[in-house]
């Protein structure tokens, strides 16, 4: 299937056990390498040369599963594309140079933290969401506190002055009240009033 002029994504089931060669190189396929070409069965992967990008599965270049060693592909490196031909001893070879998005695999650039498979991944989901959370609850602490400050601002000294205030009247208006009683009934009894003229 090589230098067919293939397009649109490797399909996820391909190389499933039964597979043990695949060879999609020289296409325009696109999309991420799907976790199924991770078989143990497959002895040779080339995909080199297509517009792969995404993280590549760790099972495919395990160099503890299948032993063996990494080399770069030198003839790649210069034009910016990935540059990862990876030989593995015991007839198991994978080619993944010539694709620019690839990530992950050893002598490929490392994968963003937050992205993959060219969305955004769970762990990058969850980290919005906690950010997000985050800063909803500073915002509402600071909404807490400046209505707080306002309403402590609005009740600043007041309460206590205007209790006293109305302390002061109250006793003040009883005494004037008693102090005319008293008049009026030493007026009643004959007593001459001390305001009325002598």
């Amino acid at each position: 299937m090589s230098s067919n002029s293939l397009r649109g994504e490797i399909p996820s089931g391909l190389g499933q056990k039964s597979l043990i060669q695949v060879d999609l190189s020289n296409n325009q396929l696109t999309g991420s390498i799907p976790d199924s070409l991770a078989s143990s069965n497959l002895q040779l992967v080339l995909l080199n040369d297509n517009l792969l990008e995404g993280r590549v599965p760790e099972q495919l270049y395990s160099v503890g599963v299948h032993g063996g060693a990494i080399e770069n592909d030198n003839y790649f490196s210069h034009s910016g594309y990935a540059a990862a031909f990876i030989c593995f001893t015991g007839n198991y070879v994978i080619n993944l140079s010539g694709n620019k998005g690839l990530c992950g695999a050893p002598s490929l650039p490392s994968c963003p933290m937050f992205w993959e498979h060219g969305r955004l991944s769970s762990p990058g989901k969850i980290a919005i969401g906690l950010s997000c959370l985050f800063v909803f609850c500073v915002v509402l602490l600071l909404v807490y506190i400046y209505i707080r400050r306002k309403r402590n601002d609005y009740d600043f000294g007041l309460p206590h002055e205007i209790t006293a205030l109305a302390a002061k009247r109250n006793k003040y208006q009883r005494q004037k009240s008693l102090m005319l009683l008293e008049l009026e009934s030493q007026h009643a009894r004959g007593f001459p009033s001390p305001f009325t003229p002598q």
